[in-house]
């Protein structure tokens, strides 16, 4: 029961491996999105998030607007993202995925959840009735992803 709550609440998954580093403050440590991969766990709490958008161009002039964030453009198996940056720190990915004809999406975040087990955690989704929109896949320095959804 546990384990189907937990994965039809995820969006995403990063194995731990992808884990923030912590930054101390005077009442708590919190993980932050934009450290470099370290040995720290941080199982269960959000690691990193990416806009996915039909428009780059315009989401990056928003968020840019927004939060002063700058970009750094990107392309990856013929898509193009940018990186988000706050100073020289990245705190998300921007990903373009271009709109079919005739279809109607707005842009959405995908969040990025620390777990010591991607695989266990796609067969937990499956039997708990959601989907995988992405299956499982290494990225270098990063770790382990995959994309599901809940039922």
């Amino acid at each position: 029961m546990m384990l189907r709550l937990a994965a039809a609440m995820v969006a995403a998954l990063v194995s731990s491996l992808c884990t923030a580093q912590t930054t101390p403050s005077p009442a708590m440590s919190d993980a932050v999105l934009s450290s470099a991969p370290n040995p720290e766990r941080h199982i269960g709490k959000v690691v990193w998030a990416e806009l996915v958008t039909p428009d780059l161009a315009g989401a990056e002039r928003f968020y840019g607007a927004l939060f002063g964030w700058t970009f750094k453009a990107g392309s990856s198996d013929g898509h193009k993202y940018a990186l988000a940056l706050l100073g020289d720190q990245p705190v998300a990915d921007l990903a373009e995925r271009p709109l079919r004809a005739g279809e109607h999406r707005q842009s959405s975040w995908l969040t990025f959840i620390a777990t010591p087990d991607v695989d266990a955690v796609r067969s937990a989704t499956l039997r708990g009735g959601g989907k995988v929109l992405s299956k499982p896949r290494n990225w270098p320095d990063r770790g382990r992803e995959a994309v599901f959804a809940d039922p």
